[in-house]
């Protein structure tokens, strides 16, 4: 049976009460029903959340709100603005779930939806699996079904997106729609604002709900006084409370079939429920559950109107009396509870009330001692916040000037905020030992927004909740703070048994008097009372203990090295000795000399600003001008290791390290010999770990990702105009530039850089062109002495590259030559060089050879060799790769070894362990062969006497000699 909502106590009342209020509420709920309608189109797996559910939670609120035994009785003074509110925000709250087509395809393309399915993002693993699907999933050889599936799975991806956003695009459908929806709010753009922000709040966290801007208790809305946070909390309640068993209809269930798997159970939790009755005094329910997930499920959503009844006096404490409105009782546990939930009749299972608990004084110690390995570090998380709230008063002082990036703002403008860093001796009075000590004081003092008592309650003393994460600051400021994980203050406390924090705020919108704090440990009580400080911002004194107490100097060092790119003047005094810390500037690190060895040269350090995305900074390039302005820029490795030896007396400037700084503060990154990077990152979707000393992996990828094409961009820049990439010879130029800046694909795969042979000729390709030559031939010398330049055979082969050009090649373009290739030939083809055939891997015989790298070794290959008493011979290979052992398909020791290896783990005494070994000492003779000859041949002997090794795999008896591990020219071999 629906609910017949003319006749609900709430709607009687508004009715009873104002009239135009009550015809305006119907006339809404005609405009909306059609649309309403919509959203199991988006979301067919979700229970009903049309017009019936709206209907539904109106029927809980008059539940609520009027006496059960006389209906018409409302237990709280509700004004009529108050109750057309609560039925509008009924009806619209969901009407941000309505996704159309279109909208469908902008979301595909939405920043936020490609963070949430990227990297750690909470859909990433999700997607995964859905392109999984596309490509290899069941049946593997449908690939209609296949698609099919994946096009389900991922609506319903879009459609979780939407849910978690839902009542943020409500809002936006209500400000952007009201003359379609009947001009529900009359023109009252206060009355709009309510219905809109209460509408919101179904979706905030409780915490959210404390804002007194968005959620007044008390606001003039059409002559009437509105309670805005007690109709969000009304709100709330009411949609939990719909846990009617016709939200999970049959024939909806029957029609979103299939069900993702964590959407099945919470169908079928509403039809578990026996009882249910709410009242003005007792919210309760009795529910009898068929299995474990149906329970715990089913537990989760009372445990949450549990919850929401506990929060609401916390949330309304300043409400008068006169307007108190004291929830119904619910609860779970205790004697009298009012939620009961058990097992069904024969169901398998016994619930329990266990659950994780956390040992307190554990937890603090590992926060406070375990999360840094510098003990300072305190300092620099003191100097984070401090910063976090000067950037917030900078913008409340100077609007005009908000942006994204506090950096960014005029250099005058924020020279008026500048952090004192001081370290004092003072001198205290040891009760305990009645003597006096001296002891070190750190002082820590910004010009920012200084808190008040409900900041300090709400966030300050609160572990793990940070002021910089929550609604009200992302609400008022643009730019993405430095703090996280709100446990930052606790650092201070590995270092002192003596904190004071003196803060004002009087921009604070509760009005707010000076706050004094005294901490003496992170279980002690704290010591408040009415300060003294007569400015905005925060003042934090840290009473050293004797063993953290820091040496003249060292506080300068560690600001100095942290606060690279701290927008805000530092002014430290170090025990006396005074100075001021500004962001760097590329000025500092630039420079231009004589070059040590060529007279009409110079050396030049260069920077290229880098502003875009949320990272500035530059990158540095040293290079080797000309006297015509041609640039070299492949000097950096004899800058730092060959030009010191040929001058020894010659002092050049020192090239700066790479430097990550996030939101100004510094992290040094690994160098890269020529990729000098100074970076600032004040991006929102930067993660670090608790202690701030690592990006998490996906940051980090993103982060490289995106400094990988800052320089992407200098180099082309560069090799549009620098003559070293132009002419025959410019491929030897750009390949030392691939060494020495590493992109990786697909940058340096595009260009033409790759010297080959075509019947004797030179020509140039580049690695993707590498894919459609199917044999590539390799020339390796064997015969010393006969002069690398020796090319009497290379008209002899179609394409092919010889061993002078492979090593000038870069190490990646090496790679990529035989990165996807095995040999499949190799022949005689001048008095010095063996010609080695390497064929695609998809189009060679696998009959005609053997590959096994093992623990790093070299690759092993079976091709027949020029001379059958040749065992094995190693070739060249990249050179910072593992090499190539051919080994001889003519031999009998190599046919014995390549037996063997197939045999591995398929017989008893192929053991992976003893296969291993052989191949590790066949690989240590043909790669070094004098030195392990002995042990190849000790090796083989022991093979004699392996337990069960068939006659016929018995070693083969032959003469090992250097020789055998060679490929010596001899008469007649050409």
């Amino acid at each position: 049976m629906e609910v017949e909502v003319k006749s609900t106590a709430l709607m009687r009342y508004l009715k009873r009460r104002k009239v135009e209020y009550f015809a305006k509420a119907t006339e809404l709920r005609d405009s909306i029903v059609g649309w309403l309608s919509y959203v199991p189109q988006t979301f067919p797996h979700y229970t009903d959340h049309t017009i019936r559910h709206s209907e539904r939670i109106i029927q809980q609120l008059s539940n609520l709100l009027f006496s059960t035994k006389k209906p018409s009785k409302i237990i709280v003074d509700l004004s009529p603005a108050e109750a057309y509110i609560l039925v509008a925000a009924a009806y619209l709250h969901d009407a941000g779930m309505v996704v159309s087509d279109d909208r469908k395809k902008e979301i595909l393309a939405d920043p936020d939806w490609k963070q949430w399915t990227t990297g750690t993002g909470g859909a990433a693993a999700h997607l995964t699996k859905i392109e999984l699907c596309r490509d290899s999933g069941e049946p593997a050889n449908d690939s209609t079904i296949r698609n099919f599936a994946a096009d389900i799975a991922l609506r319903q991806l879009i459609a979780e997106f939407v849910r978690q956003r839902h009542h943020h695009l409500a809002a936006d459908l209500i400000y952007k729609n009201q003359s379609e929806l009947g001009r529900f709010a009359f023109d009252d753009g206060h009355l709009e604002a309510a219905i809109a922000d209460v509408c919101v709040a179904h979706g905030l966290r409780r915490e959210e709900l404390n804002d007194d801007d968005r959620f007044p208790i008390l606001r003039q809305i059409m002559g009437d006084n509105v309670n805005v946070r007690r109709l969000a909390i009304l709100l709330r309640l009411g949609d939990l409370l719909d846990m009617d068993s016709r939200r999970a209809c049959p024939l909806l269930l029957s029609a979103a079939n299939p069900l993702p798997a964590d959407s099945r159970n919470h169908w079928q939790q509403y039809s578990r429920i026996k009882h249910l009755a709410v009242s003005p005094r007792v919210i309760a329910i009795r529910a009898e559950c068929e299995n474990s997930e149906e329970h715990r499920l089913l537990r989760d959503w009372c445990q949450w109107i549990v919850d929401e009844v506990g929060w609401a006096p916390r949330l309304l404490a300043n409400e008068s009396a006169k307007e108190d409105w004291t929830p119904p009782r619910a609860e779970l546990l205790g004697s009298r509870p009012t939620i009961v939930i058990r097992p069904a009749k024969g169901a398998n299972y016994r619930p329990c009330d266990w659950r994780l608990e956390l040992d307190q004084d554990q937890i603090f110690n590992r926060l406070i001692f375990g999360v840094h390995a510098d003990r300072f570090a305190f300092i620099r998380e003191l100097i984070q916040n401090a910063l976090d709230a000067t950037r917030c008063q900078m913008f409340d002082a100077h609007p005009g000037v908000a942006t994204k990036n506090p950096a960014n703002a005029p250099e005058d403008i924020r020279n008026r905020f500048p952090l004192t860093i001081a370290l004092k001796a003072i001198t205290i009075r040891n009760e305990a030992a009645q003597q006096d000590e001296l002891r070190q004081v750190l002082a820590i003092e910004d010009r920012g927004t200084g808190m008040d008592e409900d900041i300090v309650r709400r966030y300050f003393l609160q572990i793990g909740r940070s002021y910089y994460q929550s609604g009200e600051f992302k609400q008022r400021y643009a730019f993405s703070p430095a703090g996280r994980f709100g446990i930052g203050f606790l650092s201070t406390l590995a270092a002192s048994d003596h904190v004071r924090v003196e803060t004002f705020r009087p921009s604070s919108p509760r009005g707010s008097e000076p706050l004094a704090l005294t901490l003496t440990g992170p279980r002690n009580y704290i010591a408040l009372e009415q300060g003294s400080r007569r400015v905005a911002g925060t003042r934090i004194e840290v009473r050293l203990l004797p063993d953290c107490e820091l040496e003249p100097g060292v506080l300068t060092k560690k600001v100095r090295g942290w606060c690279r790119r701290v927008e805000f003047p530092i002014e430290v005094d170090d025990l006396g000795s005074k100075s001021v810390i500004v962001q760097e500037r590329a000025a500092d690190f630039v420079f231009q000399v004589p070059h040590p060895e060529h007279p009409d040269a110079t050396l030049v350090l260069r920077a290229f600003d880098v502003d875009e995305a949320g990272i500035q900074g530059e990158l540095y390039v040293l290079a080797k001008r000309l006297a015509n302005g041609a640039e070299d820029w492949t000097e950096t490795r004899d800058y730092k290791y060959e030009y010191p030896k040929v001058h020894p007396e010659a002092t050049l400037p020192p090239l700066p390290r790479s430097l990550d700084c996030l939101h100004g503060i510094a992290s040094f990154r690994e160098p890269r010999e020529a990729m000098i990077a100074r970076l600032d990152v004040r991006r929102s979707n930067v993660e670090f770990d608790l202690s701030r000393s690592q990006a998490e992996p996906h940051t980090r990828e993103r982060s490289e990702l995106a400094i990988r094409k800052l320089w992407q961009e200098v180099l082309e820049e560069h090799l549009a105009h620098t003559p070293f990439a132009q002419g025959p010879a410019a491929w030897r130029y750009l390949n030392k530039l691939a060494d020495d800046f590493p992109l990786g694909s697909p940058f340096w795969d595009s260009k033409t850089m790759i010297p080959l042979r075509r019947t004797g000729a030179e020509y140039l390709v580049s690695r993707e062109q590498l894919n459609g030559i199917t044999v590539l031939t390799e020339f390796s010398q064997v015969q010393r002495g006969a002069g690398e330049k020796d090319e009497s055979g290379f008209d002899k082969i179609a394409i092919g590259v010889n061993p002078v050009d492979f090593r000038r090649l870069s190490d990646g373009h090496q790679e990529s030559l035989f990165l996807s290739r095995e040999p499949s030939n190799c022949r005689w083809v001048s008095r010095s060089h063996l010609a080695v055939d390497w064929t695609l891997r998809s189009q060679t015989s696998k009959s005609q050879m053997m590959t096994l790298t093992k623990h790093g070794l070299n690759e092993h290959f079976m091709c027949d060799l020029p001379r059958p008493d040749t065992v094995a011979f190693h070739i060249h290979r990249p050179l910072r790769a593992p090499g190539c052992i051919l080994v001889n398909g003519r031999n009998a020791l190599g046919r014995w070894y390549r037996s063997v290896v197939e045999l591995t783990g398929k017989a008893s005494w192929a053991t992976e362990s003893r296969v291993h070994a052989l191949i590790g000492v066949l690989d240590r003779a043909a790669t070094s062969r004098h030195s392990y000859i002995d042990e190849l041949r000790r090796h083989l002997a022991g093979w004699e006497s392996v337990k069960d090794l068939p006659g016929n795999l018995k070693p083969p008896l032959q003469m090992l000699t250097p020789e055998s591990f060679d490929l010596r020219l001899v008469d007649g071999d050409i």
